[in-house]
């Protein structure tokens, strides 16, 4: 017995990973990395952006940890070519909020500043 629940607790965080499109109680973080401008570009510093996709409010929030400025984010399913987008001021706000539609695919996000960095993640939602 003791075997079996072992075996059930190991396999159980493996079925938590995919996202259903009409499972609404959905949370799922989203990977988010700074593209390097060049080759020899490198940098020790944690993400200073952290992004998560809510299924029961349909849309992907933003944290940003430091003021990067105005951010241009743009959200694109690349299964359907759905795109939305929308621009913040992270000096006056830290948490933004994009709204989509959750239709099944595969979503990468693209998060633009003022001085041209850019920080990109990728997500699936499925049927």
């Amino acid at each position: 017995m003791r075997k079996m629940f072992l075996f059930l607790a190991v396999l159980l965080p493996f079925f938590a990973l995919n996202i259903n499109a009409e499972d609404k109680d959905v949370v799922k973080e989203i990977p988010v990395k700074k593209v390097p401008k060049g080759i020899n570009e490198r940098s020790l510093s944690p993400e200073c952006i952290n992004a998560c996709y809510y299924g029961f409010l349909e849309g992907i929030q933003t944290v940003v940890s430091a003021d990067l400025g105005v951010i241009e984010v743009t959200a694109q399913n690349c299964s359907t070519g759905e795109m939305w987008s929308d621009t913040f001021n992270s000096s006056q706000t830290n948490v933004h909020f994009l709204s989509i539609t959750p239709s099944p695919g595969v979503y990468e996000i693209v998060y633009t500043t003022h001085s041209g960095e850019r920080y990109e993640g990728t997500f699936y939602i499925d049927l």
